[in-house]
């Protein structure tokens, strides 16, 4: 139950965890956090994230919501909305009690980044789902600063 629970909170607040939607195939472009590379220092592979940052990643995480009850799980297919072309992978999924939807994340190919709806393969059916903004729900953050 609580590595249930807080794998429900990591998806509602669209955090990444370690393979599923970050590996070290996903570069940090890819995966929403380029705040977290510093382009002014040098490092090992800076050549290759500078490339991705002028020329823009292959493909982008997501969020979605399903129209309909269903479970998303890590590898699933994510189509577009005709069922012809595999468009992406879903990356994990969930349902959330604070939205009473089901929920999930996973990446698309950057060329279908602008659509609204996709549809996801789970067990040969196809379920409709939108794209929405990651976080799923509004996280408050409360910082606490010891002083020695």
């Amino acid at each position: 139950c609580g590595l249930g629970s807080r794998d429900i909170l990591r998806i509602e607040a669209g955090h990444s965890l370690y393979g599923h939607e970050i590996d070290e195939a996903i570069n940090p472009y890819e995966a929403g956090l380029s705040w977290v590379v510093k382009l002014k220092k040098d490092f090992i592979g800076k050549s290759a994230l500078v490339k991705i940052k002028e020329e823009g990643a292959e493909k982008k995480r997501i969020g979605f919501v399903l129209k309909e009850r269903g479970m998303v799980r890590k590898n699933y297919p994510i189509y577009d909305e005709k069922e012809e072309k595999l468009i992406g992978w879903a990356t994990s999924g969930t349902y959330s009690p604070n939205l009473d939807k089901f929920i999930g994340m996973g990446y698309l190919k950057k060329e279908y980044l602008d659509i609204s709806l996709i549809k996801i393969k789970i067990r040969e059916k196809f379920y409709e789902a939108n794209l929405v903004k990651i976080p799923f729900v509004e996280v408050k953050v409360m910082r606490r600063y010891v002083y020695v």
